[in-house]
């Protein structure tokens, strides 16, 4: 996603160009896991981009690019569309989002068809926009906009971002004599809107008032020129506020645990246009001393830490640790598909996202209440790590609670201090 308005592909050609044997084969085996901090940095007239390498096995395989962008105070990235689907957390301030969906329009008084939608984005929401879809940001706040983005890297194609205005202006590519005829305007005109000049890479802030932020509802092009009603569907399709949810939010969490912490996922039930992207994500609150429970999922996981830090051991198919090590804050892991992992907050506040490639996630634990081992035979659970009666019910009942858990990590935390 380009929050700005020089585009990624700006960035080492070779970033971009990348294998597509991962989405056609089984991918190799990996041995291990990094949990790393981005790769390649740009700085741009708004701000500057961060990108994991999209090039190793983790990622081509996943398929998929992540990036943190950042925008400083009154900067406003010129629009752009991209041919990815995109996902995004914002980690820190808070931005105006604006966005024109191609399908949708809506009659507004003078007679003109305009569907520029505007809303607030701020720190602890997640939010969607399709490929083809035209968006711009605008830090309208007094400190940095940080954001995360996962892209669903396109098959078999490069992630591809399409400017309108600045240096790489989609309209300066034809002749003015074209433009003076698609939009029925003067030369002199025309000359200025293609503006092959142009290296501001933005244009100035202050634009929009952020306390009144438009956010008309748009509908189908095709039904409003029948004149027809439109379903709830295209009514949720064109609005831009459903593409957006509040995932920080302990009062909206899956799993809220006093002075444990809570979880909160958000997939195709919340913003239903995640079903063609094949993207959710999931936000998780560890507070002091408290465990995720083992679990694993059925998508690969793309685990930022937006705060704090905290222990993280993943287990591979064939029962190998390969991961078991703090991660920081701004760093990123990627999990493959069905590793178990598991999530520890030890001495403080851990607080991470998690990007899937799968937009109706599944999650099974395999501690707790509901667990996998929770719902097997005492026979069963004897046979299979031999032992005896007594034994299973403790594995099997030991642990009463659900994902999420408090353990103790103060001798630990002592030791650290020291």
């Amino acid at each position: 996603m380009a929050y700005f308005s020089i585009s990624l592909s700006c960035l080492l050609p070779f970033l971009f160009l990348h294998s597509c044997s991962c989405f056609f084969t089984e991918c190799q085996e990996i041995d291990g896991l990094i949990a790393r901090e981005p790769d390649f940095y740009r700085p741009t007239e708004t701000g500057f981009a961060e990108v994991w390498d999209p090039n190793t096995d983790y990622f081509q395989c996943a398929g998929v690019q992540v990036t943190r962008y950042t925008i400083l105070p009154d900067r406003r990235g010129l629009p752009f569309y991209n041919n990815a689907d995109e996902m995004s957390y914002v980690v820190q301030g808070k931005a105006l989002f604006g966005l024109i969906i191609p399908e949708c329009s809506q009659k507004l008084d003078g007679g003109t068809t305009e569907c520029q939608q505007i809303t607030r984005i701020q720190s602890g929401d997640v939010f969607v926009f399709r490929a083809g879809e035209v968006a711009w940001f605008y830090n309208d706040g007094n400190e940095n906009y940080v954001a995360v983005v996962i892209t669903r890297l396109p098959i078999p194609d490069r992630r591809r971002n399409f400017e309108i205005g600045g240096s790489q202006n989609i309209l300066g590519g034809f002749s003015s004599e074209f433009i003076t005829k698609a939009f029925n305007i003067n030369n002199e005109l025309a000359t200025k809107i293609r503006n092959n000049t142009d290296l501001r890479g933005r244009t100035d802030g202050g634009l929009y008032s952020s306390s009144s932020p438009t956010t008309q509802l748009c509908q189908k092009q095709d039904q409003q020129e029948r004149n027809g009603p439109y379903n709830g569907k295209d009514k949720f399709f064109c609005n831009i506020n459903t593409r957006i949810a509040k995932m920080s939010d302990p009062s909206s969490a899956d799993l809220f645990i006093p002075q444990v912490g809570h979880l909160t996922t958000i997939d195709v039930h919340q913003i239903p246009i995640l079903e063609s992207s094949e993207l959710s994500a999931s936000y998780t609150l560890l507070l002091k001393d408290a465990m995720r429970l083992p679990h694993y999922e059925n998508n690969y996981s793309m685990i930022y830490v937006v705060k704090g830090e905290g222990l993280i051991e993943v287990v591979d198919d064939n029962g190998n640790n390969v991961f078991d090590d703090i991660v920081k804050e701004g760093q990123l892991l990627l999990v493959p598909k069905y590793y178990v992992l598991s999530e520890q907050a030890k001495c403080g506040r851990f607080e991470y996202v998690t990007f899937k490639t799968n937009a109706n996630p599944t999650t099974s634990d395999l501690s707790g209440r509901n667990s996998v081992i929770n719902c097997l035979a005492l026979e069963v659970l004897t046979n299979t790590f031999r032992i005896n009666k007594e034994e299973a019910k403790n594995l099997k009942f030991g642990r009463k609670e659900t994902s999420l858990v408090k353990i103790s990590y103060d001798d630990i935390c002592e030791e650290e201090s020291t």
